[in-house]
């Protein structure tokens, strides 16, 4: 299986949206997307103090 985007994925399972799953499917999209982002910033930075991708992820798209 070739790897999609979140969105891709969301827009791939978007019919089970009217279903109980609804806020699973969602949640699960959310999760890939915190996952690219977060290979993302690994695979293209690189960084001399002590940033993880996870706290980049925190610092940038967490809302406070």
């Amino acid at each position: 299986m070739e790897k999609q985007t979140a969105v891709e994925w969301l827009l791939d399972n978007i019919h089970y949206l009217h279903s109980t799953r609804w806020k699973e499917i969602i949640e699960q999209a959310l999760a890939m997307e915190e996952d690219q982002i977060m290979n993302a910033w690994v695979s293209g930075v690189i960084s001399e103090d002590d940033m993880t991708s996870k706290k980049y992820y925190k610092e940038t798209y967490e809302k406070s």
